[in-house]
């Protein structure tokens, strides 16, 4: 490196030479500290300050970091703390259901439902009873966009299916005609004590996506039908809905109760009429029952078999006629006595009229079958505990049905 290009500070001082030749005079170090003192100190000075800016910087940082870490992690406890209590079912079921509304299907069923809920009752129809509630207005019913829960309530013979077994049977068979249209799961689950099937699916790709979910269940001579549809433009709007209110619906179906007339509700009042002193009283004690008849009729002892059967004759007249018949049966499974009779005569020729009666404290099923000739026959279905069944069997050509109504007000269960 030259002499010129080095740094002052590097340059030792040079005396000035003098015109004599002496040696030169030496220049005291102070006189040229001035000027080559500040020059070092300079780059320090800077050096300090981007030191302190930077320590200012790094401290700025690590403190956004750590709020910001703090934060995370505190952040779940926090909804932790709020959602916890909503998990609870008895919190959630006072809370929400105990101001909600009560409505009672035609004395058939009652059930609570949301009061943000709206109502669409499009009335009886051809049902014993409909009632439906949306989780949208029906002024938007054409967006398609939300939740429908509709109860139906039918006769037995109205649609598919009169037992859960066959019902499940044509639940089956609709998947394998139809893959697309397949229930992803059926079950047996209990609807206010009673069993029930449930089952559901999802149908996508179609003109509008949707999710469904039916609890099917047959009570006496009455199905009801409780269905969920969720109704969207997407299935991920379909999943969306569906989240939001299956709580909603299950909720709904804890508060559902049978109230109708059926072998497994309240009996309906029985017929009063005025027994004449004269009338007889056959007792079984074998078979359970007793029962009381005019005088007029007599007890056919060729027909009757103690312990399982008792058969009467009408013998008003010169000749003894038809009368009725009490038989015994032991394998009624507490389904649908429509069927159970149906399995046990052939009635596809006849037309048949239904009636509830009580009788000693139950439902029983009055069955009028009718034909264009005169061999129409009456059936009373009496359940008599378990597994038995009392039927009373008269023929059309015999007394009137408010005979029979007599009769059955004197029938009493002797167990």
């Amino acid at each position: 490196m030259n002499p010129e290009e080095a740094p002052v500070s590097q340059v030792p001082p040079v005396a000035p030479v003098t015109p004599t030749g002496q040696l030169p005079v030496a220049v005291p170090t102070s006189e040229i500290q001035p000027e080559i003192s500040p020059t070092p100190e300079k780059p320090k000075s800077k050096r300090k300050i981007f030191m302190i800016i930077g320590a200012i910087l790094t401290l700025l940082i690590l403190g956004a970091v750590g709020i910001f870490t703090f934060s995370v992690i505190q952040k779940p406890a926090e909804d932790q703390r709020v959602v916890e209590p909503t998990n609870t079912p008895e919190a959630t079921m006072e809370d929400e259901t105990g101001d909600w509304n009560t409505y009672n299907g035609g004395g058939l069923f009652t059930v609570s439902i949301p009061k943000n809920w709206h109502v669409w009752s499009y009335g009886r129809g051809v049902s014993k009873s409909y009632y439906q509630i949306n989780s949208f207005p029906e002024n938007q019913q054409e967006d398609g966009r939300g939740s429908v829960i509709a109860f139906d309530i039918q006769d037995l013979d109205y649609t598919e299916g009169k037992s859960l077994e066959e019902k499940r049977q044509a639940l089956e068979q609709t998947g394998k005609d139809f893959p697309d249209f397949a229930y992803s799961s059926i079950s047996v689950q209990k609807l206010d004590g009673q069993d029930a099937l449930v089952y559901e699916r999802t149908i996508e790709n179609q003109p509008s996506n949707n999710y469904s979910k039916e609890v099917w269940t047959v009570v006496g001579d009455t199905k009801y039908i409780i269905s969920w549809g969720v109704g969207g433009k997407s299935s991920q709007e379909v999943e969306e809905i569906k989240n939001r209110d299956m709580e909603i619906f299950d909720q709904i179906l804890s508060t559902f109760e049978f109230s109708n007339a059926s072998a497994a509700s309240s009996p309906v009042p029985a017929p009063k009429f005025e027994i004449t002193e004269d009338w007889l009283k056959y007792e079984d004690n074998g078979a359970g029952f007793s029962v009381k008849y005019p005088d007029y009729y007599q007890l056919n002892d060729e027909a009757t078999q103690k312990g399982s059967k008792a058969s009467f004759l009408n013998c008003s007249g010169p000749y003894c006629g038809a009368g009725f018949t009490i038989t015994l049966y032991d394998d009624y499974s507490g389904g649908s006595r429509r069927e159970w009779l149906a399995e046990k005569f052939d009635l596809s020729t006849y037309e048949l009229t239904y009636e509830e009666i009580g009788v000693d404290g139950v439902n029983a099923l009055v069955v009028n079958a009718d034909d264009s000739g005169s061999n129409g026959m009456t059936y009373v279905v009496i359940p008599g505990g378990g597994s038995q069944i009392f039927l009373l069997t008269k023929t059309s050509g015999g007394e009137s049905n408010d005979f029979l109504n007599q009769i059955l007000s004197t029938f009493e269960f002797t167990d």
